[in-house]
């Protein structure tokens, strides 16, 4: 195990450069989010306070290589090792920001949240548990039978779209964690 993660972060460039083989395309990343917890809905400042996981993940096409090279037993092309977790910092990780946040607009997740990939499938997989404060304007048209729709809006903050793009895939939230709320229906 050593030895993979030394092979692996050889490169100190490694966690600063996008992993694509090809520069000139674009990286696609994938977010999911999942709530556990509706923290504060406030209809007077207009903001919604939750707490969720994301589940980011990308391709890494140099994990292939590397997998190929040192992975995989010369003779038999069974894997030596398939899948790992790094830290946060030792290898390459988008920064995703939530654009409409009524606090600071600050990075989302850290260190204690490590990344983990996919030789084989040339993968990788990130779950940072976050606590979202973004704007949502109250509708109070129905009264005291009002429906409200918030929106989370996320960006790649460092990088350009023809670099990252940034992929959502469920337009509704997944709720299979949630802890439910005697005064609200989600």
């Amino acid at each position: 195990m050593d030895k993979a993660y030394a092979v692996f972060t050889a490169n100190s460039n490694y966690p600063f450069i996008i992993p694509l083989q090809d520069s000139t395309n674009s990286l696609t990343v994938t977010i999911d989010m999942e709530l556990t917890a509706l923290n504060n809905y406030d209809e007077i400042s207009g903001s919604i306070q939750v707490a969720a996981f994301l589940n980011v993940t990308w391709r890494d096409e140099r994990l292939l290589e590397l997998y190929n090279t040192n992975f995989k037993n010369a003779k038999t092309s069974a894997p030596i090792i398939s899948e790992m977790v790094f830290p946060y910092t030792a290898v390459w990780h988008p920064s995703i920001k939530l654009l409409n946040s009524v606090d600071t607009v600050i990075e989302i997740g850290d260190e204690a949240y490590k990344i983990r990939e996919n030789f084989e499938r040339g993968t990788a997989t990130w779950i940072p548990r976050v606590i979202l404060t973004a704007a949502c304007n109250a509708d109070v048209t129905y009264y005291p039978f009002d429906v409200q729709e918030c929106s989370f809006l996320f960006t790649a903050w460092d990088y350009s779209s023809d670099e990252i793009r940034l992929q959502i895939l469920n337009s509704k939230i997944g709720k299979q964690k949630f802890a439910t709320s005697l005064r609200m229906i989600i």
